[in-house]
């Protein structure tokens, strides 16, 4: 028996559907059941949401003869006969049949009136510009946060604005309030579509972004549906230039075929330039070690921080062409630099007033350097400052004090520019490696340079600090969580 385990909202719900259709084509001997223990515990984004579809249910979630199988290590090597508990999101062409695929019962029911204008709205619109911000859940997830951005957003309406005359836009999302303030229509007509909030009338929302001409998505399983849906011959979507930051250690990820159909086309998720009436405040520099995708993460986070004088340097340790795919998604923008091997033009390429050293892996806050920046603001004499971050084995919050040696790192270290090059200079080092390992391994940045803590730390309160490394966030709140309702 083949056991197809169905969890996440529905548009994760849908990609298992189509995968259990895959194993039914490509084994008709065999008995496929769906299993729905996920949403005994689980019922976020409104639980299962596929009942008007009838599928075989199987109630019983594991036994230790069923063999298990996710879209990480899937290969067909199994029989009709085989025990195999499916368990994935299964996002992924392979899956797929042909071109064209839907699920018409999934839009049973009776339409809202709200609902209903709306659609007779869009359907009279030779122009229709669907856009899903998704919000809430991705806004501090590290592996799918910070992908759709507020610079992708207003990058993606700009994009439709070259090439559809007089689009009208349909936004949907889960923070209207947040679209309003940060993503600039123009002088375009906007829609803002509030009439589906329950979690069960998620489908019409779905349907009405599927009728629109052009759709925006977000790096959501959702609006991907919504657009695939949309039967529009010429329709053209926009996408995120990818749709994850890195592999979870928790989860199974979507494959990067899904992005890669012909009517889609990528745009940047950072913003194209600084204001040219700001001079750069902060000048971030960070190394790009063997998996750009982890760094991908931080350079989101860094780019598209409320507050907007930050560049950031990159050094790579292979050659540019190496990471030529990587440099690609940032070429276009002004406050990235690349520098390769000769790390010493580092210190002196920083327009910063203040220069940060940064782990790769790192995830900042989206007001990080605007906090910091205040602060220093109200200390001019600070020449060194470490704020806070969060160790993930033993998911403390640390801080510097003047006496703190226990533990030296350079990552998550702000200096003012003349104090640390003139340190640089007369210490004779001859790449920023170097001097990155003498601070790193020796006491004296705590001994010899003026030493200020930033008190903005929240210990026991269910709000970040400004930084954290790779997954230290998620088990930061997960041991937040246990403290406060157990």
């Amino acid at each position: 028996m083949f056991i197809v385990r169905i969890m996440g909202g529905l548009g994760n719900q849908l990609f298992q559907l189509n995968f259990y259709n895959y194993l039914k084509r490509k084994y008709p001997k065999a008995k496929i059941r769906i299993n729905l223990s996920y949403y005994i515990n689980d019922s976020r984004h409104g639980g299962y949401m596929l009942n008007a579809i009838r599928l075989p249910i199987k109630k019983l979630y594991m036994t230790s003869h069923y063999r298990f199988v996710n879209d990480k290590n899937y290969v067909e090597d199994f029989s009709d006969s085989d025990n195999i508990l499916f368990e994935g999101y299964w996002q992924n062409m392979r899956f797929f049949n042909g071109d064209t695929f839907s699920f018409p019962d999934v839009f049973k029911g009776e339409m809202n009136n709200d609902s209903k204008d709306i659609l007779n709205i869009i359907e009279s619109i030779p122009s229709s510009v669907s856009i899903h911000v998704r919000s809430g859940d991705y806004d501090n997830d590290i592996c799918l946060g910070n992908v759709s951005t507020k610079a992708y957003y207003n990058n993606a309406v700009k994009r439709i604005q070259e090439i559809v005359n007089n689009p009208i836009f349909f936004v949907f999302s889960n923070n209207i309030t947040w679209t309003k303030e940060n993503i600039d229509f123009g002088n375009c007509t906007v829609y803002y579509i509030t009439c589906n909030n329950a979690p069960h009338d998620a489908k019409w929302d779905l349907l009405l972004m599927s009728k629109c001409h052009y759709n925006i998505i977000s790096n959501s399983s959702f609006s991907w549906w919504a657009q695939f849906f949309n039967c529009h011959k010429d329709k053209k979507v926009i996408t995120p230039p990818y749709w994850i930051n890195e592999e979870s250690s928790c989860f199974t990820i979507p494959q990067p075929n899904i992005q890669k159909l012909k009517y889609m086309e990528c745009v940047s998720n950072i913003p194209n330039s600084i204001h040219d009436s700001e001079a750069i405040q902060f000048s971030c520099i960070t190394f790009l070690e063997d998996d750009p995708s982890v760094l991908r993460r931080t350079v989101a986070t860094i780019l598209n921080q409320t507050y907007d004088s930050v560049e950031l340097l990159v050094i790579c340790n292979k050659t540019l062409e190496v990471n030529n795919e990587f440099m690609h998604l940032y070429n276009q923008s002004h406050k990235i630099h690349f520098l390769y091997k000769d790390t010493t033009k580092a210190l002196e390429k920083a327009n910063g007033n203040y220069i940060v050293f940064v782990d790769y892996s790192s995830y900042f806050m989206s007001n990080a350097f605007e906090i910091i920046d205040k602060y220093l603001l109200e200390h001019p004499d600070t020449n060194f400052l470490k704020f806070s971050y969060i160790d993930k084995p033993t998911e403390n919050v640390h801080l510097c004090t003047e006496d703190n040696t226990s533990r030296p790192t350079i990552n998550n270290l702000i200096f003012k520019k003349n104090p640390i090059i003139r340190l640089f200079n007369e210490n004779s080092f001859t790449t920023v490696n170097s001097f990155v390992d003498f601070l790193s391994t020796n006491n004296f940045i705590y001994k010899n340079i003026n030493t200020v803590l930033l008190n903005n730390v929240v210990k026991i309160n269910p709000e970040p600090a400004i930084v954290g490394n790779k997954r230290s966030l998620f088990y930061y709140f997960k041991r937040l969580i246990k403290e406060l309702f157990h």
